[in-house]
């Protein structure tokens, strides 16, 4: 028997239902929904758990009554704030200065020495020179590791500052993973595991660009309109200049554009009918939250980070995220995140299956059960090893206090007065009244038209078979080795985009550079590309043991290489390659 909503408050749990009553303005119709958001007490529609608790029973402290100045501390809590809370205060300073102490390491042993860079003029004896698009932290970090082993490198930044998408988004944004899984160059120092926010990244990312005397060489405000590719011979390396040439002949260039391009928005029906407030995700700091109704459009991390937020600043409880497919929440823990990762396939296997159920169990709960993926709509649940998953613990918290509610659903359209949506499973339509929509609707890809794409991306069977995501070992243009796209063709993972792979790659072009023997052929780059696509039918997601496995098998596989390898893995303590290619 198919499903309805009641006709009458009398809601299912988490269902709001559908709005009969025609009010003059959004906000009749908020105040004439107060009671119709309330959950019911009877068994949750999405699971068999028991209910959650109404809405009603959590309420801003604003609504509490004062606490009577007779209230006695009862025995056990005497013991805990005596005894638990300084033990754990004191445990976690411990393990906070244990971490400044394992960074420190990582600085002192692995960070390239800046000193001998020039601060104004480049050096008139490079080991090469390396043209980089983009001064996001792909981009700087990859210049410095350039500069600190002998080559020069001009950036070129379409912007007025650095930064890329760190520059763009909320000044509450943060990271949403362990700081020590975000370590995008080994100078970095961060202030904890967790937050980290914007403001720190971008301050650590401008101490990099201030230690490797990058200011001289960055063009800002310069689009790359054209990139030119010139190849004497099969045998000689490619070199490359950026628009006219103005600045030089490069024998390298790194495509850093990131992930994020503009804005993604939805050309939702009746958008430009709303009342309230519609926001992108990313421009979340000038919006009133307070007592506001907020609807958020998305199923991705800017959506729970926008849900937080909201709440966080005294919105309207419960705050609603509706989206279309789940994604795998996972704990906020650098142990459990570093085990996922290192499942060696990247294809869903037999350990997705102990994953899930271990997440499912730990994580989700009994009563949380319903949130992870599940097949709906027509449509398989999506396995952990196929998509990014979400790295949080504060979201789950909020649904469990009815401070969040999560909805699976289509956006049929944009009413004047909220979202009208259609649940799966359900016949009728409803609206979600709101006064704040945000679409956390992501962003769309970087262009990459400026390249010389028929050159660097085409294949016997396509024109487009070796375009991003399909890179040897996820980073080189498959055409031409002398291309680097750091992070460019990434698309889904488990690890991170801003980790130590970055400088590795980066000194492994260095090496193909000083050393062309050790350098892959067209043919062998081909050859890596169709086999794993042969064996994981895609490369839009790959696990970071994976990325270590393909790059330790490449190195190990010529001889030629196994003497470079201390350089390539860690930077060879930081002697560089000059020294390595002399001795």
């Amino acid at each position: 028997m198919t499903n309805q909503l009641p006709a009458t408050n009398t809601a299912l749990p988490g269902v709001i239902p559908i709005v009969d009553q025609n009010p003059s303005s959004l906000s009749s119709l908020l105040n004439s929904e107060q009671t119709t958001t309330t959950r019911s007490e009877s068994a949750s529609f999405f699971s068999a758990s028991p209910p959650r608790s109404p809405p009603s029973s959590i309420s801003d402290s604003s609504d509490q009554p004062a606490s009577s100045s007779f209230t006695t501390t009862s025995p056990p809590s005497c013991f805990k704030d005596v005894l638990l809370d300084p033990l754990a205060d004191l445990l976690a300073s411990i393990r906070l200065s244990l971490y400044s102490l394992f960074q420190t390491l990582i600085i002192y042993l692995f960070a390239p020495n800046p000193q001998a860079i020039s601060l104004d003029e480049p050096s008139s004896n490079p080991l090469g020179r390396i043209a980089i698009v983009g001064a996001g932290i792909t981009g700087i970090s990859t210049a410095a590791h350039f500069l600190a082993h002998g080559f020069e490198v001009v950036i070129f930044e379409q912007a007025e500052s650095i930064g890329g998408i760190w520059s763009r988004v909320n000044s509450t944004s943060s990271l949403q993973l362990d700081s020590m899984m975000y370590r995008f160059h080994p100078s970095v120092k961060w202030s904890n595991h967790f937050p980290v926010r914007k403001g720190e990244i971008l301050s650590e990312l401008q101490k990099i660009w201030d230690d490797y005397r990058l200011s001289s060489r960055t063009r800002f405000n310069f689009t790359v309109k054209q990139v030119n590719r010139e190849k004497s011979s099969e045998d000689q390396p490619s070199k490359w200049t950026i628009n006219n040439g103005a600045d030089g002949v490069f024998d390298g260039l790194v495509v850093a554009v990131g992930t994020c391009g503009p804005a993604q928005r939805i050309d939702f029906i009746g958008r430009e009918l709303f009342q309230g407030k519609m926001v992108h995700s990313s421009e979340l700091d000038q919006v009133d939250w307070a007592g506001k109704r907020v609807v958020v459009i998305g199923g991705g991390a800017s959506a729970v980070e926008a849900v937080e937020l909201a709440v966080q600043s005294g919105c309207a409880t419960p705050a609603i995220m509706v989206t279309r497919t789940d994604k795998w929440f996972i704990p906020r823990s650098l142990f459990f995140g570093t085990l996922l990762a290192m499942n060696p396939f990247g294809i869903p296997c037999f350990l997705d299956q102990l994953a899930e159920s271990a997440i499912r169990v730990y994580h989700y709960g009994a009563d949380l059960t319903w949130m992870s993926p599940s097949a709906y709509n027509g449509q398989p649940a999506d396995r952990l090893y196929s998509k990014t998953p979400i790295v949080n613990d504060d979201f789950l918290k909020l649904v469990r206090e009815n401070r969040a509610d999560y909805v699976r659903a289509k956006i049929e359209r944009i009413s004047p007065l909220g979202v009208e949506i259609q649940r799966f499973g359900l016949d009728e339509p409803e609206t979600v009244p709101a006064h704040v929509i945000v679409e956390a609707t992501g962003y769309k890809r970087p262009y990459l038209g400026f390249l010389p794409t028929q050159q660097l991306f085409s294949g016997a069977k396509a024109p487009n078979q070796y375009t991003p995501p399909n890179l040897f070992l996820q980073h080189f243009v498959t055409n031409d080795w002398s291309c680097l796209m750091t992070n460019a063709g990434y698309y889904e993972g488990l690890g991170t985009v801003g980790f130590i792979h970055i400088g590795i790659f980066a000194r492994m072009m260095m090496m193909f550079l000083l050393d062309d023997a050790t350098a892959p052929s067209t043919a062998e780059m081909h050859r890596w590309v169709d086999r794993i696509l042969q064996v994981k039918g895609c490369l839009t997601f790959y696990t970071y043991a994976e990325l270590s496995i393909w790059l330790s098998s490449f190195m190990l596989s010529n001889p030629r290489r196994w003497s470079w390898i201390a350089f390539v893995g860690m930077g060879a303590g930081g002697l560089g390659a000059h020294k390595i290619k002399t001795s």
